[in-house]
């Protein structure tokens, strides 16, 4: 509601008894007013929309690095519980390729139809398999004794990791005639 105080506007006063009988000067008021109040809402909508990205884009980072730090845990564990029930996996590392990681993943998802040993698949069967060579992603590689992660920035072939988590993946189709890596097989 208009009262018949003085107002201060862009700098002079007004007296607000003359413009009573001035509704368009009113409505211009109103109108300024209300473009200031947006153009204010818009600079603080857009200083905390700046706010947020950048938040959003270090806790995406993060996420990416506990969900492949959390999958090489995972193959860690995998693996130590094959070993315990089974044997130790003996495998040189191949650099080249990500071949080793992918004989050792599936040895740890496969169960033996005819009576798997306790346990086992030792690694959900949906683990992703997907393997990658780019230095941007997260990947998990075998060292020849236990699988490492290679982290952004480094150059290496391993499993895609850092994206997907255990249960986004197909599963591995194991053909009828798939035998794991056993306790004498080294390369």
């Amino acid at each position: 509601m208009i009262s018949d105080e003085k107002v201060v506007f862009h700098g002079r006063r007004r007296n607000l008894e003359r413009l009573k009988h001035k509704p368009n000067a009113l409505a211009a008021i109103a109108r300024l007013l209300a473009l200031a109040h947006r153009r204010e809402v818009a600079t603080k909508d857009a200083a905390l929309a700046a706010i947020a990205i950048q938040s959003y884009q270090g806790i995406q980072a993060s996420a990416r690095e506990t969900v492949a730090r959390d999958n090489l845990a995972l193959l860690n564990r995998g693996l130590l519980h094959f070993s315990q029930t089974n044997w130790d996996i003996v495998l040189s590392r191949v650099d080249s390729s990500a071949n080793d990681e992918l004989a050792i993943l599936h040895t740890l998802q496969w169960r033996d139809p005819t009576g798997g040993t306790p346990g086992s698949p030792y690694i959900p069967i949906n683990f992703s398999d997907t393997v990658s060579t780019s230095t941007d992603d997260y990947r998990i590689q075998w060292n020849g004794s236990a699988f490492e992660l290679l982290l952004p920035g480094t150059v290496g072939t391993g499993l895609l990791t850092g994206e997907s988590s255990p249960g986004t993946s197909t599963p591995y189709a194991f053909p009828d005639d798939y035998a794991p890596l056993g306790p004498t097989q080294h390369e």
